[in-house]
């Protein structure tokens, strides 16, 4: 195999550790009746295990030097549960691929930089998975967790408030630098979501506008940013709620607000 360096502008950093890579795929509770969508395969490290352990497991890469890597790593017709596609899974739609079209589970470790809008995707498509096992950066992991037994003193965020809407995440496990090539300078996390059946509340899309609006001005209190908020002409802001801040409601708050 040529030697490959990771690229900054794709946010590769490769794990390199097999039994951090078995604990991913334990934490992702996946077993030989699953099917699995990874994200960035990088190398193939994480595609190993997933392919010894799932029915079936599309990959989704977007740097195409790594590609042809990935199939002679991979060759047919010795590993026929895998399928590699050159695809930016940003702009994925899992039901248009067989191995996704019905349930599926994503197992990645992903570039950092798309996590928010990653997790968004995926939960709010058309046929969002059944869970998600990431490793991303610890410190979003923890804000995807606000609230809950994982982080429950920590403050609401857009991120924590839409993802908890469509599912229930919760901090697996830390991984420490050394386990990359290159070494990332931020620390790492595994986080686990398991996505609700239908979204927590019936007006999800209405709660993040109004969510959005407030924190649009995080430090003031919903008094100055919620007093005449667009798309919501009826909108009267009950009096317990007008000397919070944003970030100190509660998910079944913010439904309350947005009904």
């Amino acid at each position: 195999m040529p030697q490959i360096r990771a690229k900054k502008s794709l946010g590769q950093n490769f794990l390199n550790s097999p039994t951090i890579i078995k604990k991913i795929v334990t934490t992702s509770g996946i077993t030989a009746q699953d099917k699995v969508l990874e994200i960035g395969p990088g190398l193939g490290a994480l595609t190993t295990k997933l392919i010894e352990t799932a029915k079936e497991v599309l990959a989704l890469e977007l740097d195409q030097t790594l590609i042809p890597i990935l199939e002679e790593k991979f060759p047919k017709p010795q590993t026929s549960n895998l399928t590699i596609l050159h695809q930016d899974a940003l702009k994925f739609d899992p039901s248009t691929h067989p191995i996704t079209k019905d349930a599926y589970h994503i197992v990645a470790n992903i570039p950092y930089y798309i996590t928010s809008p990653l997790i968004t995707h995926f939960v709010t498509s058309k046929n969002p998975p059944k869970s998600l096992t990431l490793l991303v950066q610890k410190e979003v992991a923890e804000k995807v967790c606000a609230q809950t037994p994982s982080r429950p003193k920590l403050k609401h965020s857009i991120l924590s408030i839409q993802t908890q809407l469509y599912a229930k995440p919760r901090l697996a496990f830390k991984i420490a630098a050394k386990h990359f090539s290159p070494k990332p300078k931020v620390d790492s996390m595994v986080i686990h979501l398991e996505t609700h059946p239908k979204p927590l509340y019936k007006n999800p899309e209405k709660i993040l506008t109004l969510a959005k609006q407030a924190f649009s001005g995080k430090r003031k209190k919903l008094s100055n940013t919620l007093k005449n908020p667009p798309n919501f002409p009826d909108f009267t802001l009950p009096e317990k709620f007008k000397d919070l801040r944003p970030e100190h409601l509660s998910l079944k708050d913010w439904e309350t607000l947005a009904s």
